[in-house]
């Protein structure tokens, strides 16, 4: 089956609740300074948007596979550095760690020094709670499902030591985890790291 998870992209209208959750409990409760972000594998996301307005930062959204009414995000933002990048449900719309990795690696290479990345998925226990609700999610390998057969979208649940474990096998497992106080939720797996190699 070919994966075509971008499918799963929900058009939003407000901050999604991983971006807003960090903004609120760590830039602005700590009061840290954003000049750039960038929201990686942005899909219909108005994250970079609420981040700009919020904070003033120079803010860009790209997605491997560009949405209609959302032009430009397409784009690769080579050559440039972000104070932050995010990746929110993205890691839980690909079947293998393999292929987590490769995206990790490829949205690192966009943290600046001193800059910060956040990673958010669906929580095991939300995807569980999925399951459970009767949606006939196929399984086809372990925590991994077909979510929606017509579309071919496939969902797995990843949690916050989940992403530790992938951040430490990939090329940047230099990263610094930062730890949070607070979690915004158990439906989400979340993990913020910072690229203190100067």
């Amino acid at each position: 089956m070919k994966n075509e998870s971008h499918k799963t992209a929900i058009p939003r209208k407000e901050w999604s609740k991983p971006g807003r959750w960090l903004y609120e409990h760590f830039f602005q409760k700590d009061n840290i300074t954003l000049g750039s972000m960038l929201d990686f594998g942005a899909g219909k996301s108005i994250d970079s948007e609420c981040w700009q307005k919020e904070t003033g930062a120079i803010a860009q959204a790209y997605d491997e596979h560009e949405q209609p009414k959302f032009p430009g995000r397409g784009n690769r933002p080579d050559g440039q550095k972000f104070g932050l990048v995010t990746v929110i449900f993205v890691l839980n719309v690909v079947e293998t760690d393999q292929d987590r990795i490769k995206i990790l690696n490829d949205a690192m290479q966009y943290v600046k020094p001193d800059g910060y990345i956040f990673i958010a998925t669906r929580s095991k226990k939300d995807i569980a709670n999925a399951v459970k609700r009767g949606n006939n999610w196929k399984e086809i390998s372990p925590g991994a499902y077909v979510s929606d057969p017509r579309k071919n979208t496939i969902q797995c649940g990843v949690d916050d030591q989940d992403i530790q474990s992938l951040i430490s096998k990939s090329d940047y497992s230099h990263f610094t985890y930062k730890e949070l106080n607070e979690h915004p939720g158990s439906e989400i797996g979340c993990a913020l790291f910072q690229n203190t190699r100067t």
